[in-house]
């Protein structure tokens, strides 16, 4: 962990991309244009265990899918002085990519178990903190304050990425070896530098174009070992910005020679990716999603022989698509459900996932969406 946050400091925030899968941005308008912080007090959400958090459990889009869904009486009753507006399939994506930038899928880290790494590791030796000088002052890195962008994901990415030989060769020289990090000891580091540095008020994340970034991973020198099991992308992971960094920084060593260094741009389309392919997704099973399907009523009115329903098969489907759905299931439609005796349907992540899957199931390019 010694020199990692150093790549903050030299890291840029701007690109710009052609094609775009999801902005945090539009999310965040998206959120005031449903009304949703007439009731919700949403804010970036802080990454440490410090007062004031809003709630110390990590969301996911399919948790977050579940807690909307089940949450779908009692949207409508709040909107019924409101005009029905509704939410597109690439506005849930934006919607999905807030939450994200925001810190609400993280694992929140420990400031304290931040500083005590960060001492422990050797950090000092090249990073002053506020009161502890740089043990090594004629080779000195940028100093902790200085490290205001480490919890935007694509330049903090794109520094992991581009920095990461430039620091291996400065710590051959210092004969220092390189640290492993599990993902809660990358957050907690993160936490700590978050707390001295201070976090962007609104952190950014636009997620390119996937097909791009597919090709990223199809060069030389990433292809030689992601094939096979270690394929990116293969299947739904669950995985967090924050394990990605750590998994970014643990790779670092076993990357004889690096692939050229990638901006912010190139970063931001493999991310893309990244959540195209499920990465980020919770896996579910399709076969408990049938009986979910069925379970919660769903088959009473959405049958595969009817014409615009969700039903098995549905190509790219996933967590922000189910978003989108919920709102071709206006105000009517639960008054309909209730004229059939149908209780709306409560869901739990897992449940989500695996309704999810049961919808997706069937298609080879199951995890194809089309970017704007």
């Amino acid at each position: 962990m010694r020199a990692l946050l150093s790549i903050a400091f030299i890291c840029s925030s701007g690109f710009a991309g052609a094609v775009e899968l999801a902005n945090s941005n539009n999310g965040r308008q998206a959120l005031e244009e449903q009304g949703c912080l007439g009731c919700h007090n949403f804010q970036v959400r802080p990454r440490s265990d410090a007062p004031g958090v809003l709630s110390k459990r990590r969301l996911s889009a399919t948790r977050l899918a579940a807690a909307i869904w089940s949450h779908a009486p009692t949207i409508w009753h709040a909107r019924e002085q409101r005009s029905f507006t509704v939410l597109s399939a690439p506005q849930a994506y934006d919607l999905v990519a807030w939450f994200m930038a925001a810190g609400y899928f993280e694992q929140q880290g420990s400031v304290r178990k931040g500083g005590i790494l960060f001492e422990a590791e050797g950090c000092l030796k090249c990073h002053a903190v506020i009161g502890k000088p740089a043990a090594s002052p004629d080779n000195a890195g940028p100093p902790l304050s200085s490290w205001n962008t480490v919890t935007d994901p694509v330049p903090f990415l794109k520094a992991i990425w581009s920095h990461a030989p430039v620091m291996r060769a400065a710590m051959d020289r210092k004969q220092m070896n390189w640290p492993s990090l599990s993902s809660q000891e990358m957050g907690d580091i993160l936490a700590y530098a978050g707390a001295v540095a201070g976090r962007p008020k609104d952190p950014e994340l636009v997620l390119g174009d996937p097909e791009k970034g597919k090709a990223i991973l199809r060069m030389r020198e990433c292809a030689s070992c992601h094939n096979g099991k270690l394929l990116v992308g293969s299947e739904p992971r669950d995985h967090t910005l924050t394990e990605l960094s750590a998994t970014l920084w643990d790779h670092a060593p076993m990357m004889m020679n690096f692939p050229p260094s990638l901006n912010g741009s190139e970063i931001s389309n493999l991310l893309a990716f990244l959540w195209q392919s499920g990465y980020f997704e919770m896996p579910g099973n399709a076969v408990h999603g049938k009986a979910v399907f069925e379970e919660k009523s769903c088959a009473l009115c959405h049958q595969a022989s009817k014409q615009n329903t969700p039903f098995p098969g549905r190509e790219g489907f996933d967590a922000a698509r189910m978003i989108a759905a919920l709102w071709s299931h206006p105000p009517q439609v639960i008054e309909q459900a209730r004229g059939k005796g149908i209780v709306w349907p409560r869901f739990d992540a897992v449940e989500m996932a695996d309704l999810i899957a049961y919808i997706r199931n069937g298609n080879a390019s199951r995890w194809q969406i089309e970017p704007r």
